[in-house]
């Protein structure tokens, strides 16, 4: 595996994140999704899935089992196998999670709402926490088995401020980008940037998140579900 040091060195921004993209450019590639969740590759992509449904070889891999005592926690996995295999796409899922115990994450990442208790505790970087190493190694190696062209991941805001989310990205793009991947793109909730926009069929993407009804109430939480998407292009 190369060095992550070299992740660091090749963050200088390329022109080619200032070019918008369109949806041809990810056309016959291997187009890699890295997820924390099950349900995430809707919430966030649902309309770009669809999309490209037939029209590349597209891999969605989730890197942490469900959690624990939600309703939907016997159910998530089954769904989203069932999602990706009408779709006509490969599903991976990883067993990571955060057992009682383990270091928390805010240590090392930063939301732009914190809990006031936390505020202005100094935060040491997200390479230096032990979750990273396993991430980062099992995006590296998902990019390898699946000869990716394109990945897509979390933002750096983790979206809605999810620091599992903000870990995946720091993780899978540095991977990314060590794995010289020449297309990487974020989902563009709450962030803002050039890149790909996805004109979303509400009914469509609708009919996704199907698959993890009834137990799953996303659409009724999150006001966004139903908007068009867009992905920051970050290399």
């Amino acid at each position: 595996m190369k060095s992550r040091k070299k992740a660091a060195a090749s963050k200088t921004p390329s022109k080619n994140t200032e070019r918008p993209m369109k949806l041809a450019d990810l056309c016959d590639k291997n187009v890699l999704f890295c997820v924390a969740h099950q349900d995430d590759e809707v919430l966030f992509s649902g309309g770009l899935l669809e999309a490209l449904r037939g029209r590349a070889n597209v891999t969605v891999a989730c890197f942490f089992r469900p959690a624990e005592g939600r309703p939907d926690t016997d159910t998530r996995m089954v769904a989203m196998q069932n999602l990706c295999d009408d779709l006509g796409m490969t599903y991976l899922q990883y067993p990571f999670g955060m057992p009682p115990g383990f270091r928390p994450l805010w240590r090392h990442t930063t939301l732009e709402d914190e809990p006031e208790r936390i505020i202005g505790v100094a935060r040491r970087p997200p390479q230096e926490h032990p979750l990273y190493t396993l991430l980062y190694g099992t995006a590296y190696g998902a990019i390898k088995q699946v000869r990716a062209d394109v990945v897509i991941t979390h933002n750096h805001v983790g979206e809605y401020g999810h620091r599992q989310h903000i870990m995946l990205h720091h993780a899978a793009v540095d991977a990314a980008r060590n794995a010289e991947i020449d297309t990487i793109l974020t989902f563009g909730h709450k962030v803002k940037g050039a890149g790909l926009n996805v004109k979303v069929d509400p009914d469509k993407k609708r009919a996704l998140f199907d698959y993890y009804l009834p137990q799953w109430k996303g659409i009724k939480i999150y006001d966004f579900a139903l908007q068009d998407e867009n992905f920051i292009r970050v290399r």
